[in-house]
């Protein structure tokens, strides 16, 4: 057969695996069947001692040959893992299949095609007898080479555009850690001892330039592809990278568009056919599914609609292919049916043509009718709650006990989008309630919740603080909730730079804000002057860790506060405070049915973030000074909730907890000023059909002054009906 009637063999070939990549499949497997084929994948190979680790690199013949990791991601990102799943080895040449997605994303795939060639070289992947054998100087005919070999990779590096060599790592960077969904790094050590053996290379390097395949620096292109291929990845970054191809181009953990979906196609074609060096027609024979290895140890594997799978596994056959990872993977993908060209494919599957992610709004909200009584006194704007703070101060503040409630206040609507960009899905939402506070305090009134936007790693608008939890919350029917929680929504700028199964770190510039409290001091003119200032914005930022178990969290807060003193008189009240604080929370795990919902806040000046709390600055006697007999302090705060969130059964549930908050009232402070608060609940929620709920609950509040001995108690019973809904258009 001729050169070029093979190569046309050749591109009919890519052309079938490109509509096989665009299947949509049958049926998807129960998750517990995915689970059982990576376990027994594990267990029947794990034990497995055949092929040794690369030694031409001296760092990877230093890894441990016992590693073994296998993570599954779905095309719908659920994730099943079996092994060490979270040991980095190095990239290697799996590199090369995301840097050739970045050019064709870029520069279309004819780009690759015409400078490189997508053919199979039948030659070792570092061979320089290949390049000799097939070189075409570009523009006089359609060069047989490919990006997965080393003289192709190297010259597709050399492809991604840059000013300067740092500005194109951060672009091929950038890319690998999109189809990862969190951000990689370079292993030094793997780094510097490629770069001291890596001779061959070079020359490859040199003589691609020679021949027209690399057209500016090759030296760069040698360094950025070595150290593209040092890139520290594990067996689940390589399965989150796997599932982006296998969900046309959309990583399904971030929901960010990395590729294109109508070029996924030519990526896995590639993939196909020059995946797995010399064994790659092997690999397909047996498989059918577009693969890619590393000397590293890893294999990644795409069931196009289904799943990405990799196996990190050092020992290599002689072909340089992890022997672990090829029996693993062959035994999942015929458990699950994950053969594009199996036979239950062609009999059950309808090939169709992927569309592109299109833009999706939702129209969401509940119906939601309150209805109770208070066997206690509360102010009459808040009948409705049991709102601490709100609870009597002195002896019949609020006149009688004993008063029945009914209202529609929690009703809420909102809506949200998704449009699908370059940068990722650009989010937006849009949410109100009915539930008045402040100057309609008391009132059904719209309130806006969330007016937030959301691009990649960055957001802006009003949203949940990050010092806020807001899976802290019980399942409860009363509205204002447990008096010890950080509970704040706020306007702010936010970076996420971490986002994954298990790590998320965000990190925002909040609207500042503050209260004080001129205690027994109010009716002096000598504080009517006094107003407050914030110089900067607020800080905060969260870390939160989670794991099948549930999740622990941990979020702070500073604030610099201000006040000045503007009267004309003898005296100087002005004054500063740094507020901060720490917010630990987390939701355990506790059984099938049961889920601790837990948070502990400290700090001070910081009761303008927290759920039921009045005033950040209280005043203190300072008497020994006449220039500044009274100050300002920020009172210290400490506040714990403690939940249980349970479910009989489908339709059963019940939450049930206890809440407290403590605050350090300084000198000047009124006796009847708030000091403490303790809060209890217990409920039955039933759901006779989806979307509908129908409960009762229980609450107990207690309220405790500064100084002068008094407290009051809230007693209340609720029963709440409510009507959830939502429509969707697109997506």
């Amino acid at each position: 057969m001729s050169r070029h009637v093979r190569s046309i063999a050749v591109r009919a070939c890519l052309l079938g695996l490109g509509a096989l990549a665009l299947a949509t499949p049958s049926s998807a497997q129960p998750p517990a069947q995915i689970q059982q084929a990576v376990d027994a994948a594990y267990q029947r190979f794990r034990t497995l001692n055949e092929g040794k680790n690369a030694d031409y690199i001296p760092a990877l013949a230093k890894v441990d040959p016992n590693l073994f990791g296998i993570a599954l991601v779905t095309a719908d990102g659920k994730v099943y893992t079996a092994g060490d799943v979270k040991t980095e080895v190095s990239i290697q040449s799996i590199s090369k299949v995301f840097t050739m997605a970045q050019v064709i994303q870029e520069q279309g795939a004819d780009a690759i095609e015409k400078r490189i060639g997508v053919d199979a070289t039948g030659a070792r992947f570092n061979s320089i007898i290949a390049i000799e054998a097939v070189r075409t100087v570009s523009g006089t005919g359609a060069p047989e080479m490919n990006p997965l070999v080393n003289p192709g990779a190297i010259s597709a590096t050399s492809m991604v555009m840059g000013p300067t060599s740092d500005a194109v790592w951060a672009k091929i960077i950038g890319f690998h850690n999109a189809a990862a969904g969190r951000q990689l790094s370079v292993l030094q050590d793997v780094y510097k001892s490629e770069s001291d053996s890596n001779q061959r290379n070079q020359a490859i390097g040199a003589l691609m330039l020679a021949y027209g395949y690399i057209k500016g620096n090759w030296q760069q292109a040698v360094d950025l592809y070595t150290r593209q291929c040092s890139i520290g990845v594990n067996a689940q970054d390589l399965a989150t990278m796997a599932a982006t191809l296998a969900a046309a181009g959309k990583n399904p953990i971030t929901h960010s568009q990395v590729i294109d979906a109508a070029k996924v196609p030519n990526v896995l074609a590639v993939m196909s056919t020059a995946g797995l060096y010399d064994d790659s027609g092997k690999w397909l024979y047996h498989t059918g599914l577009p693969a890619k290895s590393g000397v590293g140890g890893g294999i990644i594997a795409v069931s196009p609609g289904k799943f990405g799978i990799a196996v990190v596994a050092p020992p290599l056959d002689d072909a340089g292919n992890s022997v672990k990872a090829q029996r693993a993977i062959e035994a999942i993908s015929a458990a699950l049916g994950g053969n594009p060209y199996g036979v239950s494919q062609v009999q059950t599957t309808t090939v169709q043509v992927t569309s592109p992610p299109r833009p999706s709004l939702e129209i969401y909200g509940f119906a939601m009718l309150d209805m109770g009584h208070n066997f206690k006194q509360i102010h009459p704007d808040w009948y409705d709650t049991l709102r601490l703070t709100k609870l009597p101060a002195s002896p019949n503040e609020f006149g009688e006990d004993n008063s029945t409630f009914s209202g529609v206040r929690q009703s809420r609507l909102g809506v949200r989008s998704s449009t699908p960009t370059t940068m990722g899905d650009l989010k937006t939402i849009f949410e109100f309630e009915l539930f008045g506070t402040g100057v309609d305090s008391g009132q059904t009134t719209f309130r806006l919740r969330h007016a937030w936007g959301e691009l990649g790693a960055f957001g802006a608008g009003q949203y949940w603080s990050p010092f806020t939890d807001p899976d802290a919350f019980p399942n409860s029917l009363e509205y204002w909730g447990p008096t010890g929680l950080a509970w704040y929504r706020n306007v702010q700028v936010r970076w996420t730079p971490i986002r994954d199964d298990n790590n998320s770190l965000m990190i925002a510039l909040e609207r500042p804000g503050a209260s004080g409290d001129q205690g027994v001091y109010a009716d002096r003119i000598e504080l009517q002057g006094i107003k407050a200032r914030f110089p900067l914005p607020d800080f905060s930022a969260a870390y939160k860790y989670s794991e099948k178990w549930g999740y622990v969290r941990v979020a702070a807060q500073l604030r610099k506060i201000k006040w000045d003193d503007t009267l004309n008189d003898n005296l100087d009240l002005s004054g500063d405070a740094t507020g901060w604080g720490f917010n630990f929370s987390s939701n355990l795990n506790a059984g099938k049915n049961d889920v601790i919902r837990m948070a502990v806040v400290v700090g001070e000046g910081i009761e303008n973030s927290m759920n039921d709390s009045p005033v950040d600055i209280g005043i203190q006697k300072n008497l020994q000074d006449p220039l500044r007999p009274v100050i300002g302090k920020p009172l210290p705060i400490v506040g714990t909730s403690f939940f249980l969130d349970h479910k009989w059964n489908d339709r059963l549930s019940t939450a049930v907890g206890y809440s407290r908050q403590d605050i350090d009232n300084s000198d000047g402070q009124a006796p009847n000023a708030f000091k403490a608060g303790q809060y209890f609940l217990g409920n039955l929620l039933y759901t006779p059909v989806p979307n509908v709920m129908v409960g009762g609950e229980y609450q107990w509040g207690r309220r405790e002054n500064f100084s002068d001995g008094f407290h009051s108690d809230g007693v209340k019973v609720q029963f709440s009906f409510k009507y959830n809904f939502s429509w969707k258009l697109g997506g």
